[in-house]
């Protein structure tokens, strides 16, 4: 990290709160936070899991996150039905490839998409990114989201649950993905991108418009250093499994 004073003059606050959905999609804000890239813009940034976006934003608007890192799907949700006010400070991430899939049991009689009719989905959420991406897949290959049944668990119970037969298929995101496919040894049924949602925005950096207003240096030095984050993140694929 780069010594001297911070870039950015005059702080409104240092400490920042970020609440964020442990996934990979978040590297870049995990890097800048280990390699002291925050601190040295004068930050001291506490990262907070979340279990799902929904989780952010009503921490959001009760003041327990100064800043959240979700799913696109959330945040458009929660504008558009005025449950809260938000302005969009950074780009999160971007679907890509072995980023996220469905995975099955080894064995599973399910080995096609076709297979998944009337079947049993574990999503973090209902009505959210995840369905949404799946129902993408399932369309492209002459299904409907009416075809299966999504299920709600936690990402970190999904693998679990697969064990447990309470479902028959789990959505999965790095890095949960790949620490229960080597545990318990899941078969990648489908990678979620491709078709209409291949390379589709995933997560964004959001804050309210009255945190935004209220502490604009304090914003613009928490994105100088999570830009440096995002470009680690890009170029080392080490940094990001460390991460």
């Amino acid at each position: 990290p780069s010594s001297g004073p911070p870039k950015v003059s005059g702080l409104e606050k240092t400490d920042v709160t970020v609440g964020a959905v442990p996934v990979a999609d978040e590297a870049g804000l995990y890097i800048a936070k280990d390699q002291g890239l925050f601190a040295a813009e004068g930050l001291h940034v506490t990262i907070d899991p979340i279990l799902s976006s929904a989780d952010a934003t009503k921490g959001q608007n009760d003041g327990k996150f100064d800043i959240t890192a979700g799913n696109v799907v959330s945040y458009v949700q929660d504008q558009v039905s005025h449950r809260s006010d938000l302005e969009i400070v950074a780009e999160g991430s971007l679907m890509q490839p072995d980023n996220q899939a469905l995975y099955t049991l080894p064995g599973s009689p399910i080995t096609t998409i076709a297979d998944l009719k009337g079947r049993r989905i574990g999503v973090n959420v209902l009505n959210n990114i995840g369905t949404l991406l799946i129902s993408s897949v399932l369309q492209e290959h002459g299904l409907s989201a009416r075809d299966v049944h999504f299920v709600p668990i936690s990402f970190p119970a999904l693998g679990n649950a697969l064990k447990r037969h309470t479902i028959d298929v789990a959505w999965l995101p790095e890095p949960t993905a790949s620490a229960d496919a080597e545990n318990m040894g899941l078969a990648e049924l489908t990678d979620l991108d491709q078709g209409a949602t291949e390379g589709f925005p995933v997560g964004w950096y959001v804050a309210t418009k009255t945190w935004a207003k209220k502490y604009p240096r304090t914003l613009e030095a928490f994105l100088g250093a999570l830009k440096q984050g995002q470009q680690i993140a890009d170029s080392s694929r080490t940094a990001v499994e460390r991460a």
